[in-house]
């Protein structure tokens, strides 16, 4: 399906007419929307048509006719409540489009786009996309056809070499007539390194859904930011990091230590920061004074630089998730900040690893010890302990054959012996090293099995290991039986150009 809209599209391309390059000139790498709210004060009052929108083009898909427009408020009855205004964008048919170059592209950014998002009340719900293109040659990009509203010349980004960077879908094509109220959306958008600050940056809305699967578009009051572009940034740790270490400093180039870091405002150079910092999630309605602002204490008070040591006295306590915000000072002003962040350090489960996975071994002659590793960040003390299980239908008391050395609880062992002749105690027994946190019980642990077998052959084979290939009744001893098999069959295969090997494959 997207390769035969691809072709619609170039084939609008081609049937299009003379128009006018888009001019790039006034863009910079902050966010500049044209005309986001696609409002035209040129419509005389009273009169109701469509007409071109400034900088805005469309793009159109299935459907030459119908195309992209800007209509007056209520027309159709968009039922805009308390969104929309004078005008809108109303796409028409699917894969229909309109777009403006927004900005310069910014590498390893992000953008949020802010939208109006309508559906005509006697129409389903609509279904399509807000994307971000880059690059290309804007030359190519036709645009301003006063003959056409605002352009018939197909998808133009694509044929100028423009490529789409990001991407969020919606879907509300399930809402039938009078069920849904128009109102804002937000997108939230990731740029890569594809591109240079010198390439152009498109926002583009689409309807996307074929005929039958949405309704009419209507898009309005559209703008873009730069998260962040009024506010610093937290970067470190990264916003929902897990296992982070306790142990802290003030070198975001240290990996083995916590520090706070952030990005500067991209919109003003800022004169400092403060920095707060607790375990409880920031809220703006308790204790709005400078040394306890939303509810967390201030760790840092008008600092120059860009990342700080969040605990230098003390660690930060295992299994806890922790919450900061940075406030930028723009003239000695504090800046609101748009999001917290927040990071959860590492679990106090101490790290248990046997070394063996399973073991087989037989009554009576056979002895082994477990080597274990167990390990805690930072070094605190535990304590380890050894369960068996045996099993199904033993009676007995499986500790028997276990033999503790706890001595080291860093490298604790335990030995196993199978005793005795009881057909009882065969099969599978599994053991369990458990460590627990002396400093607040969180455990941890880790299991292997022994096979308990009833002769040495009969572990072999549990084990499996193979067996000689000489042994015919696979009872692990090389006797004069196992070679009368073989010399039987020896001369069975004649076929001296692919010859049958008894027993291996030399």
């Amino acid at each position: 399906m997207k390769a035969r809209v691809f072709l619609l599209l170039i084939c609008a391309v081609l049937l299009s007419g003379t128009a006018h390059a888009i001019d790039v000139s006034h863009l910079k790498v902050d966010p500049n929307v044209v005309n986001g709210d696609f409002e035209i004060p040129a419509i005389p009052e009273g009169e109701v048509k469509d007409e071109d929108v400034f900088e805005w083009v469309e793009a159109e898909g299935y459907n030459i006719w119908t195309g992209v427009y800007t209509r007056l408020y209520g027309t159709g009855d968009w039922r805009a409540g308390a969104g929309g205004g004078a005008q809108m964008c109303q796409i028409v048919s699917p894969y229909d489009c309109a777009y403006q170059p927004v900005a310069l592209f910014q590498p390893n950014t992000q953008y949020e786009v802010t939208c109006w998002i309508g559906k005509r009340s006697d129409q389903y719900g609509p279904k399509g996309r807000v994307e971000l293109w880059a690059g290309g040659d804007p030359a190519l990009i036709i645009g301003d056809d006063p003959d056409n509203y605002y352009g018939s010349e197909g998808f133009q980004l694509a044929v100028s070499g423009a490529t789409r960077v990001d991407y969020e879908e919606f879907d509300y094509s399930h809402l039938d007539e009078y069920a849904w109220s128009p109102g804002a959306h937000s997108f939230t958008f990731l740029t890569d390194t594809s591109h240079t600050e010198s390439d152009p940056l498109y926002l583009l809305f689409m309807r996307s859904g074929l005929v039958g699967e949405g309704g009419q578009l209507g898009v309005d009051d559209v703008t873009l930011n730069i998260a962040g572009a009024g506010n610093a940034l937290p970067i470190l740790p990264e916003d929902g990091a897990t296992d982070v270490p306790i142990t802290t400093d003030d070198d975001p180039d240290d990996p083995e230590h916590t520090t706070l870091a952030w990005l500067a405002p991209t919109l003003y150079t800022a004169q400092g920061y403060d920095v707060y910092f607790h375990t409880s999630e920031p809220n703006l309605l308790i204790d709005q004074t400078p040394d306890t602002k939303y509810g967390m204490p201030r760790i840092a008070t008008q600092t120059t630089a860009t990342h700080i040591d969040p605990s230098p006295s003390s660690n930060l306590v295992l299994s806890t998730t922790y919450y900061w915000v940075v406030e930028a000072y723009d003239l000695g002003v504090p800046v609101p900040f748009e999001e917290y962040a927040t990071f959860t350090t590492k679990s106090s489960a101490p790290i248990v690893n046997i070394i063996s996975d399973g073991i087989h071994t037989w009554l009576g002659e056979q002895t082994f010890t477990t080597a274990t590793v167990v390990q805690v960040d930072p070094e605190q003390s535990f304590t380890v302990d050894y369960t068996i299980t045996a099993p199904a239908g033993y009676t007995g008391d499986p500790n028997l054959f276990l033999v503790e050395d706890l001595s080291n609880p860093a490298e604790p062992s335990a030995i196993f012996t199978a005793v005795g002749t009881d057909p009882n105690i065969l099969g599978s027994y599994e053991i369990t090293l458990e460590a627990t946190n002396s400093v607040d019980g969180v455990k941890g642990s880790d299991t292997m099995w022994i096979q308990v077998a009833e002769t040495a052959c009969e572990a072999k084979m549990a084990s499996g290991e193979p067996l000689s290939p000489f042994d015919d009744n696979d009872d692990c001893v090389l006797e004069m039986i196992d070679l009368t098999a073989w010399f039987t069959t020896w001369l069975d295969d004649r076929n001296p150009s692919d010859p049958t090997y008894y027993g291996y494959t030399p």
